[in-house]
């Protein structure tokens, strides 16, 4: 559903009237209980203290979404991305919340009574202070999974998981960059942003390390090996280069074609978040950025393309 259809069936649904405003949407307090608003394009939009009870979202857009102190007792939430939503003290007791998208939602202090949560990405969640004394897992004919005060965090907090490679080049600038040119591509791939650069380390004269946290749990268990085949696919590639050749592998100058994001003739700093590409919005551009990097970003690109495609 299309940001205006959305739109549309809100003001069918008598929520709201007239036309379609640009920017977010202020649904604070809005009564939705029972609405079908399945694959509803709401990205941000304000639900604080919604009665969303019992509403059909499957398959909705709420990326960004504020619904803290929202009610959903009941809702079909299965699907919806949720990605960095706020839930803060939302009711979403017997909420079906399976194959959802809860990447870096904030759920401080909700209630997840009854909920199900199979096949969910939990990457990044934020949950402390919650409440859930069972919740039902649907891919096991319904099964009750009860828990005591504060087990189900215990269970389900995020532990990100940490992946590294050695390649056969100097801790450098330029190695820094090579980094993050690892992340940017992997995470263009699996078009979601789920390994970050968490640093590097000398470990020989001509030996670093680069250590990167793997955010989804599924990455980590089916194709964390892969990182290893890029490891020695690039380390063939710097086999016999020195130092030299590999920046003169990079297009002149990188800050021109970053727009300014980085310069191999500055430090480069590493950060815990890894710069996302998103795939509807800069399609083919991703792929002409590492091609306007030259050689040694068209290289990584194809190496990491060829072994996760």
């Amino acid at each position: 559903m299309t940001r205006e259809e959305t739109w549309n069936s809100l003001v069918s649904l008598r929520v709201i009237s007239g036309e379609i405003p640009p920017g977010e949407w202020d649904l604070s307090g809005a009564d939705l209980s029972g609405a079908n608003l399945s694959e509803a394009s709401l990205i941000k939009a304000g639900l604080i203290k919604a009665n969303l009870c019992y509403a059909d979202l499957s398959g909705a857009n709420l990326g960004g979404a504020n619904l803290s102190r929202a009610s959903l007792r009941g809702a079909d939430l299965s699907g919806a991305d949720l990605s960095g939503a706020s839930l803060s003290e939302a009711d979403l007791s017997e909420v079906d919340l399976v194959g959802a998208t809860l990447f870096n939602a904030d759920l401080t202090r909700a209630v997840l009574n009854g909920a199900s949560i199979d096949y969910a990405n939990l990457s990044r969640w934020i949950i402390k202070d919650i409440v859930c004394t069972h919740l039902i897992e649907r891919k096991d004919f319904d099964r009750v999974i009860q828990f005591d005060p504060y087990e189900f965090e215990k269970k389900y907090t995020y532990i990100p998981k940490i992946v590294e490679m050695i390649l056969n080049i100097p801790l450098t600038d330029s190695a820094s960059l090579i980094g993050k040119f690892i992340t940017q591509s992997i995470n263009y791939c699996e078009k979601s942003s789920v390994v970050s650069l968490k640093g590097l380390e000398a470990i020989a004269d001509n030996d670093t390390k680069f250590t990167f946290i793997v955010y989804d749990d599924g990455f980590f268990d089916t194709k964390r090996d892969k990182i290893q085949i890029v490891k020695d696919a690039l380390n063939e590639y710097f086999k016999g280069k020195t130092l030299e050749t590999i920046k003169d592998d990079f297009y002149d100058p990188v800050k021109d074609a970053t727009n300014g994001l980085i310069s191999t003739r500055e430090d480069v700093p590493i950060r815990d978040t890894s710069y996302q590409i998103h795939p509807k919005t800069v399609g083919k551009k991703a792929i002409e950025f590492y091609i306007k990097m030259g050689k040694l970003g068209e290289t990584i690109h194809n190496i990491i393309f060829e072994t996760f495609r």
